[in-house]
């Protein structure tokens, strides 16, 4: 009678253990749909989230999905708003293949993100990039415009052809140290865009820029201005370029503009530039609201 009351504590006790335990997994959070695809020849890592107009997250260098857009709350915002979310570890980040070369980067990671459209079967979608994702998200609007609704270029601006950051990637530094780092580093100045292709972008953008990101705003966004004095600007208050991403008013600002902004073309510039800079502030104003 003792053995048989003991085998019957001792299934109780396993049955409760089950019982536990699938009640553990049953309240584990839902996992993010993530995959990969080849994108000539190179292992693409992504993930394809949520239901609506699609929005493709581009993050920054050194960067990826889960340190750019999942642990800042973006992609959960995004959704929670009625969006289909799709974002990439860029080529040499995240779980996605780590070529050396450095042809394997620059315009690769540009018909990366077109490829992913084609491999999803999404004709074109919304495209919000930060810092290195602002160098390409730039150069998808140039090369392939049809393929963006429209644009947040996140902690950057313009990178000019023959400009300031060819001259820097000659310089010694810490940044990107291993071969695929260097050789995405050094593949940048193949995401420059000349006056010519900066003005033949029509998709809607808009730049969203750290208030206290002194080099990027005096680097790539004011002379982005002065070219086009029609340039939508916004600049997350106390926002460097490392937490502009983590902002609130950074993510509600990629949503505000998504939401309202984003339906208008942007037209050639046929107004002086005090009239531009006029609607420009119009503009910032309802944003901000």
């Amino acid at each position: 009678m003792k053995l048989k009351a003991k085998e019957a504590n001792s299934k109780g006790k396993k049955m409760g253990l089950v019982f536990v335990l699938s009640l553990s997994v049953f309240f584990l959070p839902i996992q993010s749909r993530a995959s990969e695809f080849l994108s000539n020849g190179v292992k693409i890592h992504y993930i394809d989230e949520g239901s609506g107009e699609p929005v493709l997250l581009i993050h920054g260098f050194k960067a990826s999905i889960k340190i750019n857009w999942r642990r800042p709350g973006t992609i959960d915002l995004l959704k929670k708003s009625g969006f289909r979310v799709i974002a990439l570890d860029n080529r040499g980040h995240g779980l996605s293949d780590k070529p050396v070369r450095v042809e394997d980067y620059g315009l690769q990671m540009v018909e990366d993100a077109v490829r992913l459209l084609d491999h999803l079967s999404v004709e074109s979608a919304h495209v919000v990039g930060y810092s290195m994702g602002g160098m390409i998200t730039m150069k998808l609007m140039s090369l392939h415009g049809e393929r963006v609704r429209s644009a947040v270029v996140g902690g950057f601006g313009w990178l000019k052809e023959g400009g300031r950051m060819t001259d820097m990637l000659d310089r010694p530094t810490g940044i990107g140290r291993g071969a695929a780092g260097t050789a995405c580093r050094k593949s940048w100045p193949q995401l420059a865009l000349s006056l010519t292709e900066l003005k033949s972008i029509s998709t809607p953008y808009i730049l969203l820029v750290g208030e206290r990101d002194r080099i990027v705003r005096k680097a790539y966004v004011d002379p982005l201005i002065r070219a086009i004095p029609s340039t939508l600007v916004s600049y997350v208050p106390d926002a460097g370029h490392m937490n502009c991403i983590v902002k609130d008013e950074f993510k509600n600002g990629i949503l505000a503009f998504l939401s309202t902004g984003a339906s208008q073309e942007i037209k050639p510039d046929t107004t002086n530039g005090r009239s531009n800079r006029l609607r420009q502030r119009l503009r910032q104003r309802r944003l901000n609201r």
